[in-house]
């Protein structure tokens, strides 16, 4: 419906997030359990913005949605197997989440 409203111009701009967007914090949640409790240098709980992703025009909506869907998740397992461990650092997860 979105891409159809985008297409037809009745719906000119959008914002969201990837729908996929928990996955670092069920990473974090995981580790906890495990043992791992990520913390920051001053020992704080983990706590990285994702931003809002926007679309203008047809086009940008559709190149958002191809990236992160139920078939390929963005943060995929895969991706969080990268911060799944015990070695896992705040510093892993700011990189994971800001390079999306």
């Amino acid at each position: 419906m979105n891409a159809a409203s985008m297409k037809d111009g009745t719906l000119v701009y959008l914002a969201g997030k990837f729908s996929s967007s928990i996955g670092p914090i069920f990473a974090a949640v995981l580790d906890a359990v495990n043992g791992n409790l990520v913390r920051d240098n001053e020992g704080n709980a983990l706590s990285i913005s994702q931003g809002y992703l926007v679309a203008t025009s047809s086009a940008e909506f559709e190149e958002l949605q191809s990236k992160d869907n139920g078939d390929s998740p963005i943060f995929s397992k895969d991706v969080l197997d990268t911060v799944i461990s015990e070695k896992a650092t705040y510093d892993d997860f700011v990189k994971l989440v800001e390079n999306k």
